[in-house]
């Protein structure tokens, strides 16, 4: 059942899923902490980010907004970190703020989206890397880092062999190898 609901506080749910099937949801710019957020089904629903920083733990994709018809969407200011092992982002083709990719394994983007800034940062494993599945826009800064020349940061298309696009402003990158971008 549709209802609307409108964060006054942060919210916390350990281990959870937060998923937006109808009505309205809107964060209040309140933090956000949790596994999973997905938008799913194709009833009229809006969900309103604000400055909200939400930072999720799950792994794929720890981000889903695949789903967009019938969906109003604005999270344009918000601040989305997936920290998990291959905390992929399935964005669904829609206008982000930042987005930041920390955990270990090989996380992708998914969806033709618009994002200001795009940061995908390695950490001490060999095998990490971040595969990019649709064009991406980055209007302010992509930073694309491995963790040191000897764990490097394989950055590459989906399905390889395929070349895909990321347009950015500005453009950070260190100890990465890069396949199809």
């Amino acid at each position: 059942t549709a209802g609307s609901w409108l964060l006054s506080d942060a919210l916390t749910a350990t281990g959870g899923t937060l998923i937006v099937t109808a009505g309205t949801f809107n964060s209040g710019s309140q933090a956000i902490d949790c596994s999973i957020f997905k938008i799913t089904g194709s009833t009229t629903r809006t969900v309103t980010l604000g400055t909200s920083t939400l930072t999720l733990h799950g792994g794929d994709p720890a981000w889903n907004a695949t789903t967009t018809t019938g969906l109003t969407f604005s999270g344009a200011s918000s601040t989305i970190v997936t920290d998990g092992a291959s905390g992929s982002f399935y964005g669904g083709g829609l206008t982000y703020g930042t987005v930041q990719l920390i955990g270990s394994g090989v996380p992708e983007v998914f969806g033709a989206n618009t994002i200001v800034n795009l940061t995908r940062v390695g950490t001490a494993v060999k095998s990490d890397g971040f595969f990019v599945d649709t064009n991406q826009v980055v209007t302010g800064t992509l930073t694309l880092t491995g963790d040191s020349p000897t764990n490097r940061l394989l950055v590459k298309a989906y399905p390889l062999g395929t070349t895909r696009t990321i347009t950015a402003a500005v453009v950070v990158l260190a100890n990465i190898d890069i396949r199809d971008i």
